[in-house]
């Protein structure tokens, strides 16, 4: 396999000049004569580049392929990607640093860096240190690495970082295998997250490092593209403020089955695994195992981990047009340590369902109970994200699991451990400003939540129209040493 290094083709390694059309001219040489195209040592900054079949675009040891501050240096494609308007913008924009669309046997590989220059697309101040940039109407380049419909592609080695946007966005790939990969972004940058995959199918991930400020890792399913199926993720390190595995549909007929992840850290989140069907979609087949984390990224009203089926908020409603009921089936919790001051939720509302779900030997440990009571009271808080009036038991709920309208609920294995005060002066939401978001709990207490003064009582477990249930507590009680359980079956 030939090579093609960019320097033969103008490419000028200082930082400032740009080498768009010389990188370019080099990908397309190699995508003529088949080969792989070379980024040697150095910064080379650039606007949008397109990868094409058969090429492998290799970053060598201190290469460095830096997107430009300027917008107007990238490609603004039309008549790809997510059928969107053509001014109105979601995470993703029509703007991205590397691309590829209807491409086979590609790949990008390092051990080189991929940079974004997110900075560049964002307003330059916020109001405090733990509140997130915000981006200038969109106007940015997002996702910074996007494949659209291709097929057998290698993404190895490399780091990816400083990103506008979302980092990498596969959409209706296969055969798909990112492995050694770290994402390093702020943990406040707007939307960035790490790695979306929608509607692809047979794809592994493994060995990644991922530190970045929105999801961690996302399994999407859209009416824009097939199911997203058969994917493996394996032994990966994921910090951020927000999900750490999100599976997440956006409308009726979207699909995510048959997952496997395991031996995942993910030291710093929001919620470990959020499983959520929307508006009539579909997750079904999945299985989570021997994880650890923690929910320690500075934010209330925290939630281990969510399985729920869903509409989305009221203005997003017509998404499910065909009006189905969506469904999250078939799941599978097993040993999973957890450090969180939050809830775990299984609930289904309204006609969508929930069922056949399996949490085996769940370990959760509080660094402090977060009340959730008075922000919960609201369909549309900052809250438990479970919209609708007839689930404020749910987002207002003292407990450590809470479960509704569930079918064949299995719950055996699981341990509690609530708080030993005084809160570890490493647990940041009482010193993050965003614990105000839950003022009516936060505001002004501080000090006696810190040592143990004030503190809600939490049971282990609260339920609401279970049906099949098989749940073991044996040896909990709440937290003030109570009867572990709550119902009304």
């Amino acid at each position: 396999m030939a090579d093609f290094n960019i320097l033969q083709y103008g490419a000028v390694a200082d930082g400032t000049t740009l080498n768009t059309q010389a990188i370019q001219n080099a990908i397309d040489a190699a995508a003529v004569h088949g080969g792989r195209t070379v980024v040697p040592t150095g910064i080379f900054l650039t606007g949008t580049l397109i990868l094409k079949s058969g090429v492998t675009l290799v970053l060598e040891e201190g290469a460095v392929i830096l997107g430009s501050p300027r917008l107007e240096d990238y490609r603004h494609p039309t008549g790809w990607g997510w059928s969107r308007s053509e001014t109105d913008f979601g995470d993703i924009t029509p703007w991205h640093l590397i691309q590829a669309r209807d491409a086979e046997r590609i790949g990008i590989i390092g051990p080189g860096t991929i940079a974004g220059n997110g900075p560049a697309f964002w307003y330059p101040d916020r109001p405090h240190e733990w509140a997130f940039w915000r981006h200038r109407a969109n106007q940015r380049p997002s996702p910074m690495v996007h494949l659209d419909n291709c097929r057998t592609v290698r993404i190895e080695n490399l780091t990816l970082r400083d990103s506008a946007g979302w980092t990498l966005h596969l959409h209706d790939c296969e055969s798909v295998r990112i492995t050694g990969v770290t994402v390093r972004n702020t943990y406040f940058g707007p939307n960035t997250d790490g790695f979306d995959i929608c509607s692809c199918r047979d794809v592994t991930i493994s060995d990644c490092d991922i530190a970045t400020g929105d999801d961690a890792i996302v399994l999407m399913g859209s009416r824009h593209g097939g199911p997203c199926a058969d994917i493996a993720i394996t032994n990966c390190i994921l910090r951020t403020s927000c999900v750490g595995l999100r599976f997440n549909t956006f409308d009726d007929g979207a699909r995510i089955r048959r997952v496997t992840a395991t031996n995942l850290l993910i030291p710093r989140c929001s919620r470990l695994f959020d499983l959520r069907s929307q508006n009539g979609a579909d997750i079904e087949d999945i299985t989570i195992s021997n994880c650890i984390g923690s929910t320690n990224c500075g934010w209330p009203v925290n939630r281990p981990f969510e399985i729920v089926a869903i509409d989305n908020a009221p203005e997003n409603s017509d998404n499910n047009r065909s009006r189905r009921a969506g469904t999250v089936q078939s799941v599978t919790l097993s040993n999973i340590n957890i450090l969180t001051d939050g809830r775990a939720l299984v609930v289904a509302s309204g006609a969508h369902r929930v069922r056949d779900i399996t949490l085996s030997d769940i370990r959760i440990r509080y660094a402090l109970l977060d009340d959730p009571y008075a922000i919960g009271q609201s369909p549309r808080s900052g809250g438990p994200w479970m919209p609708g009036v007839e689930n404020a038991d749910v987002r207002g709920a003292r407990a450590a699991i809470i479960a509704k309208r569930v079918e064949n609920l299995a719950i055996r294995g699981l341990a509690i451990h609530w708080p030993s005060y005084p809160v570890p002066s490493e647990w940041f939401l009482l010193d993050s400003p965003q614990r105000l978001i839950n003022r009516d709990y936060f505001a002004g207490n501080e000090t006696r939540i810190r040592s143990g003064e004030l503190r809600p009582t939490f049971k282990a477990f609260w339920s609401r129209e279970l049906t099949g249930a098989q749940i073991d507590l044996s040896g909990l009680k709440d937290s003030a040493g109570g009867p572990p359980e709550e119902s009304a079956d």
